[in-house]
């Protein structure tokens, strides 16, 4: 992963920066799920790392081992495994929690959404500033009027971006875009989603200005 040396607070709404944190790049990497799991398998030298698999019960045997079973992703194909250990890191729609712990398992409504984006430099056309930002090792919090993002730099021309508004916020976009205010992000067209992106990201842009 890409080391990490800082984090960094912006206000977009003052054009204000605050006290920034630094971080040992030694102990402290960005890095994107994919090459995690990569990295991952390669460090394992007796267990293969299976993915892609959709899991929808969990079942605990009297032995004490644990039976997981499900399907591959978009495939038909079923799978069963037994294992002597489960550490259920499964998410807010966690299976394991539903199964074992039901009375935990609710789900809430927090009135928030979070688009998540991996933004990577071209081949040809790179925005000013852009590289310099995505191979660094400053992370970035910012809040902005509408909206607040996390930045993350991934390195090898690449950034990671999350940001997240409140209700309100989503359908003033749905609406301004002609959306169903119920469309699920997934459903919306790659050009709309673009918009929606572009204006966000507008209101949370730095003095570098290089999202936008």
């Amino acid at each position: 992963g890409n080391r990490c040396t800082e984090v960094a607070f912006y206000n977009a709404r003052l054009r204000k920066r605050f006290r920034s944190i630094s971080s040992d790049p030694k102990y402290t990497r960005s890095v994107v799920r994919q090459e995690f799991l990569a990295d991952l398998a390669h460090l394992l030298m007796r267990t293969p790392v299976k993915r892609r698999h959709v899991v929808t019960t969990i079942a605990p045997s009297d032995d004490g081992s644990v039976v997981v079973d499900g399907h591959l992703e978009k495939e038909a194909h079923r799978f069963s495994h037994a294992f002597d250990l489960l550490v259920a890191s499964d998410g807010v729609h966690s299976v394991a929690r539903k199964t074992l712990f039901p009375d935990q398992a609710k789900i809430f409504d927090r009135g928030f959404s979070c688009i998540y984006m991996l933004v990577e430099a071209g081949p040809d056309t790179v925005p000013p500033g852009f590289l310099e930002r995505a191979n660094s090792g400053r992370s970035e919090l910012v809040m902005g009027s509408i909206c607040t993002m996390t930045m993350f730099p991934l390195g090898r021309g690449r950034l990671a971006l999350g940001i997240g508004f409140d209700d309100e916020v989503k359908a003033e976009l749905w609406a301004k875009n002609n959306l169903p205010k119920d469309t699920p992000w997934p459903d919306i067209p790659a050009s709309t989603k673009k918009a929606i992106a572009v204006q966000l990201a507008s209101d949370v842009s730095t003095e570098d200005d290089v999202l936008v």
